[in-house]
């Protein structure tokens, strides 16, 4: 008993130190969308860094299709009000318990959203909201109702003109299998959207990155009416000037802050082989920029994994001075990140087997990606499992999620994210040490898996071809099975690192 309180002690010491490590805003992320021309299988590639400070327990669910009767209505989280429609969609979502801007998830068609905090220079007396603004709901709204990456821009474009939007500034990224778009929202009423060329890749830190914006261009522009005579009425803007909306409506602290900067320099750089060339002083940085070779899944999993090394940006080459998230500016790859994804979007195959969403659990540098095919008719238990009761059949986790029992966040043994995230700070305390042995197991298995991968499909679809629901039994059990592996290295692993530094 001394011993495993010693253990429960040193891991919530971990939990307080590492929390307090974070440069700039922790509940920060990072984000890249890729063209299908600019990767190596034609898909289209959403990778997202999910970062979030203090106590949040990451829960992973699958919401089905649902239903709804003539007369039902969604409601807002300040208030606001809209009518349901008759169906809403399936889809996969990653909540973090008790936070209202820090989940995303895929829907059944392949849409997928994720976004990041990029504040902006409004001030709340000058945004127009009505009935309170929208918020949380946004992101379930457009994975619930939208069919293609352009309609869930234009479902989240028409919800911000009627509400008005209720946080300082956001980007949200939404992707489907033929296209990516960028969503920058200020608070208020105004947003411009910008479609990723389709052989170019984009990464966002934590400030607006959309520049020159063409409002004549329809196909890959959408803007928010009076957009220019709003900024002007400010001040913000003369008219014989370029519109570059990060300029104007970002706030400017964020707009130069290296802890945005050097993030998308260090993206930039895996990308292109190169160090990027500033469009203007020392912050602009190109929107997208060109791959020097076609990318993949392993290719953006590395981006959310770096920490500068090998580049100019590094200040810890070796681990010299411990743990790279504690080190120097702030990196893509931080220990506040409860969860990053990859989502793998292929046309041209049935979306259940075409799209995969990689899930890495805690911090990407210490976890592993497993593939969830979207067509997986459940999810692995230990990836939504909490301290309680069970909940009442008749409600969903969305009842729940602003008013979390205690129990809905405390440390559970049982519970992945909170086996991986006790790797992850045990990693923590002497990470030169203990890393090599981590990735090096991490790093076999995602090899087996992309290996793997193109035999393992080749029987999702001789399966889909003769009966469908065999077919998505068999793609549930190839996931759930890869992802229960994944926990079990993870416990051993734990385990052999936990006993290392055991106190006797």
């Amino acid at each position: 008993m001394k011993k495993k309180g010693a253990w429960m002690l040193l891991f919530f010491g971990l939990c307080l130190v590492i929390g307090t490590l974070q440069v700039g805003p922790v509940s920060a992320c990072s984000t890249l969308l890729a063209g299908k021309d600019a990767t190596k299988d034609g898909s289209v590639l959403l990778g997202h860094n999910e970062d979030n400070g203090g106590v949040c327990n990451t829960l992973q669910w699958r919401v089905p299709r649902q239903y709804h009767s003539k007369g039902e209505v969604v409601h807002l989280k300040r208030g606001g009000t809209l009518a349901q429609v008759e169906m809403t969609y399936a889809y996969i979502w990653s909540e973090n318990v008790g936070l209202e801007w820090s989940d995303g998830g895929i829907n059944e068609f392949g849409v997928t959203v994720g976004s990041n905090w990029a504040g902006s220079r409004v001030q709340p007396e000058d945004a127009e909201l009505t009935d309170g603004g929208i918020g949380y709901m946004l992101r379930h709204l457009i994975l619930q109702r939208a069919g293609s990456a352009r309609e869930g821009v234009e479902i989240a474009t028409q919800l911000v003109s009627r509400f008005g939007y209720a946080h300082p500034g956001r980007s949200y990224q939404i992707a489907d299998p033929q296209e990516a778009w960028v969503l920058h929202i200020i608070r208020g009423k105004h947003f411009v959207a910008e479609r990723v060329p389709d052989d170019e890749v984009y990464f966002i830190p934590n400030v607006y990155v959309i520049h020159d914006v063409d409002f004549d261009d329809h196909e890959n522009f959408i803007v928010s009416p009076g957009l220019k005579e709003y900024a002007i009425a400010h001040g913000w803007y003369e008219p014989s000037d370029t519109f570059d909306f990060a300029k104007i409506f970002a706030d400017q602290e964020s707009l130069v802050a290296n802890s945005n900067t050097y993030r998308q320099r260090g993206a930039q750089f895996l990308l292109t082989g190169k160090e990027p060339v500033f469009l203007e002083g020392e912050w602009k940085l190109p929107f997208a920029v060109k791959p020097n070779r076609k990318i993949g899944v392993e290719d953006v999993a590395q981006i959310l994994r770096y920490h500068y090394e090998g580049s100019s940006l590094s200040s810890n080459e070796g681990y010299q001075d411990g743990s790279p998230h504690g080190t120097g500016e702030r990196k893509i790859c931080v220990s506040s990140t409860n969860t990053s994804f990859i989502a793998q979007l292929r046309d041209g195959m049935p979306r259940e087997i075409g799209c995969i969403y990689w899930l890495a659990t805690g911090s990407p540098c210490t976890s592993v990606y497993v593939p969830w095919y979207l067509g997986m008719t459940t999810l692995p238990e230990q990836w939504h499992m909490a301290k309680e009761t069970p909940f009442n059949t008749q409600r969903s986790f969305l009842d729940y999620h602003f008013e979390p029992t205690e129990y809905r966040l405390r440390f559970n043994t049982d519970s992945a994210y909170y086996t991986f995230c006790a790797l992850e700070y045990l990693i923590e305390s002497n990470y030169k040490e203990e890393i090599g042995e981590v990735q090096k197991n991490w790093k076999a298995m995602e090899a087996r898996e992309f290996a793997l991968q193109p035999e393992i499909e080749a029987t999702m679809l001789r399966l889909f071809d003769t009966d469908k629901e065999l077919a998505m039994e068999y793609v549930t059990q190839y996931s759930t099975f890869v992802s229960l592996e994944a926990l079990s290295k993870a416990h051993v692993m734990l385990n052999n690192v936990q006993t290392k530094y055991m106190t006797h």
